[in-house]
């Protein structure tokens, strides 16, 4: 039996009865009677070597989000994107496309809201009533076998693989969609925490459900490797995978989690179709499903009329800090000290990506020598 195979049966040999059941069930899209509700999303976190997470700007760096997105107080496109004060606030956490698909065997008026009470909504579509630390979509109209006639814009984004499945149509007011949309960023704790010395991680699960499974993924100069750990109810201490597996394989063990957990097979799909050129880049990043329970508190919803299933699943992505990218960030503060390698360690620190921010803003904290922290905060503020 192939390796990928085993990891799968390991999987399935950490889940309920109930579960499996509802694998089997869910190769037949939409299936159900009655008011189907599904939802995925991700947390995204960056953690230092000890475990805690760091602070970053989430919402800076490249926005590919299509310009008739909705912002705070009906802002779009370019003004969406201009609120600066948006932009820059700090957090933990950025919570990334949750998408809310809809299923009926008949056409039905539903309303949605959903809350994020340590957190801000930052964008969504369709329109929506902004409350406190909210949204609210009073009249969603789910109207199966409809045409589609889903707006699109001619630049590529993350936010259309969401469309791929086989939910109904939506209508809200003038405007239709195949899902509703929402993201935003909020400072808490995530189910699992990550530390890494010498090569091992520690994983340990901070809540009471089991986190089935746990992901553990590298990318080292284009070689990939994950760890599988089916099930993780206390704690762990593994090695970092060896770069020997494929994305592919780890594109598989995912979708096989996604279903397990409630997803539709073309869900989960469109999910890593989503994701899979941030989800598999360089780096070392920890992959976990929250649990149901963790998801219900941080993410309140209210759907009336009640439907019959409801589904969330939200993924936990956890970038981890590597001691390499502590030190290239070291190394290329060196070089801009240095009068004759300055602008080769400007370029450097810009090569490292988003996730360089959380170090420097530690090394900021940190550091008590002047010309350190001017660099620092320039790299940071330029």
């Amino acid at each position: 039996m192939r390796r990928e195979q085993t990891i799968g049966w390991a999987i399935l040999g950490a889940l309920s009865l109930g579960a499996l059941l509802h694998i089997a069930a869910s190769w037949a899209e939409g299936a159900e009677k009655g008011l189907a509700v599904h939802e995925w999303g991700t947390f995204t976190s960056v953690s230092g070597t000890d475990g805690e997470l760091l602070e970053w700007r989430p919402l800076l760096g490249p926005d590919d989000l299509p310009g008739f997105i909705y912002g705070p107080n009906g802002s779009r496109g370019d003004l969406r994107k201009g609120r600066r004060g948006k932009l820059s606030r700090t957090a933990t956490v950025r919570m990334e496309t949750p998408v809310v698909y809809f299923y009926s065997d008949r056409a039905i008026d539903v309303s949605l809201r959903v809350e994020f009470p340590l957190g801000w909504i930052t964008e969504w579509f369709p329109a929506a009533d902004e409350i406190e630390r909210g949204l609210d979509w009073v009249r969603v109209s789910v109207v199966p076998d409809t045409p589609n006639a889903f707006p699109r814009e001619d630049a590529p984004s993350h936010y259309y693989p969401a469309r791929e499945t086989d939910a109904a149509p939506l209508r809200v007011g003038e405007e239709s969609e195949k899902f509703l949309f929402y993201r935003g960023l909020g400072t808490f704790d995530l189910p699992l925490r990550v530390s890494l010395s010498d090569s091992k991680l520690t994983l340990r699960n901070q809540v009471r459900d089991p986190l089935a499974p746990v992901l553990v993924f590298e990318n080292r100069g284009g070689r990939t490797g994950v760890r599988v750990i089916p099930k993780l109810e206390g704690q762990a201490i593994v090695d970092r995978p060896e770069l020997t597996a494929g994305t592919d394989r780890v594109k598989a063990v995912l979708l096989g989690a996604l279903v397990a957990h409630g997803l539709y097979k073309k869900e989960a799909a469109a999910m890593i179709r989503t994701w899979e050129d941030t989800w598999f880049e360089e780096g070392l990043r920890v992959f976990s499903i929250v649990p149901r329970t963790v998801t219900d508190d941080l993410l309140p919803l209210t759907i009336s009329p009640r439907p019959t299933t409801l589904v969330r699943v939200l993924v936990s992505r956890i970038e981890v800090l590597a001691p390499e990218l502590e030190a290239a960030v070291a190394q290329a503060i060196d070089k801009i000290l240095d009068p004759e390698r300055g602008e080769e360690g400007r370029r450097d620190l810009v090569g490292l990506g988003r996730f360089a921010e959380p170090i420097l803003r530690r090394s900021l904290n940190e550091s008590q020598d002047p010309a350190v922290r001017a660099i620092l905060l320039a790299a940071l503020y330029h």
